[in-house]
């Protein structure tokens, strides 16, 4: 008795068409998504009140926020008057790295604003911006 059921549940399977494929359990991942991503901490700073003629330092935090190794191409600035210290050029997913600018104040009172690009070598090229600020006063202005 048991061979006629099982030949009929099998008909009935048959008759139902094909299985269809199983849904995909997850969108593929797209190629941002493992590829390198660079964030900047901070990607802005304001030195405030400054003198005139000083050397200022500020570090940045540059860090790989992706999946897949990451390759500092270059870092320029706008300025001769602002220096790039050393950084590493390779960063692992989630690896960090400290950029040193050092920006020397010109002589004349005024607002500066000066800006440094640092690029990746990654296929589409991504860059980050980072801007430094301050104030110049004369030398005998109150810094209040």
């Amino acid at each position: 008795m048991r061979a006629p059921r099982a030949a009929g549940l099998l008909l009935l399977l048959a008759a139902c068409g094909p299985a269809a494929a199983p849904p995909p359990s997850a969108a593929p991942a797209s190629p941002r998504t493992l590829s390198s991503v660079l964030a900047a901490e901070p990607e802005e700073f304001d030195f405030g009140r400054v003198l005139p003629g000083r050397p200022l330092q500020k570090q940045f935090t540059l860090r790989n926020l992706g999946r897949a190794p990451l390759t500092i191409a270059s870092v320029t600035t706008d300025c001769g008057c602002l220096v790039v210290g050393d950084y590493a050029r390779q960063l692992g997913p989630g690896a960090a790295t400290t950029l040193t600018l050092v920006l020397h104040t010109p002589e004349q009172p005024g607002r500066v604003l000066r800006n440094v690009v640092v690029r990746t070598a990654a296929p589409h090229e991504e860059s980050l911006g980072l801007r430094l600020r301050a104030t110049v006063v004369a030398e005998g202005a109150s810094s209040g």
